[in-house]
């Protein structure tokens, strides 16, 4: 008896490993209850330096790539928690987002850019009306942009400061001053940790200070160094020092919460 246990054992599970392979055969990606997946669109591939760090720096993750939205729409992925749109396909995905929702329901979806000095107007377009909830801009550290795909993975949304600079600027909005306008553009958050980077404090130093993860705290100094249009932190601490003896301070022009 103890044999035919183990033999009808040993035949389901041949059985169940035989339909997994049949299935993977005809397209159908099943990955297990607990591994998610990152589904990148893009029709000149993804890099597989990235993909290699996404997934090892989120284990419970796997990247999938597919060269358009119709395959996307189509291809049998399964618990997708972020789809990564090239942005050679921006133009495109405001006629294919809600197919994508459909077959994707519970995924967000974001761009991945080289974001640069020029307006495209496309990319505002799908930020402002919500079609996607972030911008992965390519052209930064890696650790930030990990970071960045640790908040959308969260369900936050992130997109670059730079994008609503260069939109002003192209709009003939006028550029104001490093010590007074570009310091009132920051939160008040931003501003609470440009104090502590001025200080000299570490970023986790910062987080522990402020009840915030390191990673949110990287997020905070990298949109403050965009803000400033400076380099590097010394940078951002030295105008913050000419803002005070200048009188910014941080009620001026803000009036925001703590985000």
């Amino acid at each position: 008896m103890l044999g035919t246990s183990s033999q009808s054992a040993s035949a389901g599970q041949t059985d169940e490993k035989s339909t997994l392979d049949l299935l993977r055969g005809n397209g159908a990606i099943m990955p297990s209850s607990r591994e998610r997946t990152i589904l990148c669109v893009s029709p000149t591939g993804f890099s597989s330096a990235l993909t290699a760090a996404i997934e090892c720096e989120f284990r419970f993750l796997r990247v999938i790539v597919v060269a358009d939205f119709s395959e996307a729409s189509t291809t049998l992925v399964a618990n997708v928690d972020l789809i990564v749109v090239d942005r050679s396909l921006a133009g495109a995905l405001a006629y294919h987002h809600e197919e994508l929702s459909s077959w994707h329901g519970k995924a967000s979806i974001a761009i991945l850019a080289d974001i640069d000095h020029h307006v495209d107007a496309r990319l505002m377009g799908l930020v402002e009306n919500q079609i996607v909830r972030g911008v992965l801009p390519v052209n930064i550290n890696l650790d930030i942009l990990l970071s960045i795909f640790r908040i959308l993975l969260s369900g936050g949304e992130y997109v670059p400061s730079a994008l609503f600079r260069s939109q002003g600027a192209e709009s003939g909005h006028a550029v104001r001053g490093r010590k007074d306008g570009a310091m009132s553009d920051l939160t008040a958050r931003e501003w609470q940790i440009l104090g502590h980077v001025a200080k000299g404090s570490q970023n986790k130093i910062i987080a522990n200070d402020l009840g915030l993860s390191e990673h949110t705290v990287k997020i905070h100094i990298h949109n403050i160094i965009n803000k400033l249009g400076v380099h590097n932190r010394t940078e951002a601490a030295a105008i913050y020092f000419a803002g005070q003896k200048g009188g910014v301070t941080e009620g001026n022009g803000r009036d925001r919460p703590l985000s």
